[in-house]
């Protein structure tokens, strides 16, 4: 963990980890994340409303932005 946050003080803009190390990345760009991720997770209020494939949840742009803006009933 300590090389991992050392590699990150340099701001990198690409880190390669070997041994089949799971990042998970945190993004307000729904977009972005799924372009570059293998599945989502949507939360709201702390909880996961949505878990899924990223490439199917990006097809399905009135879900997303449904879960995304939480424009169903609570």
């Amino acid at each position: 963990m300590l090389v991992i946050a050392r590699a990150l003080l340099s701001r990198p803009k690409v880190l390669l980890i070997d041994e089949g190390l799971a990042v998970l990345p945190v993004e307000q760009f729904a977009a972005l994340a799924l372009s570059i991720g293998d599945r989502a997770y949507v939360m709201r209020r702390g909880r996961i409303v949505h878990d899924g494939e990223c490439k199917a949840l990006a097809k399905a742009r009135e879900e997303l932005h449904r879960l995304y803006l939480g424009t169903e009933a609570a």
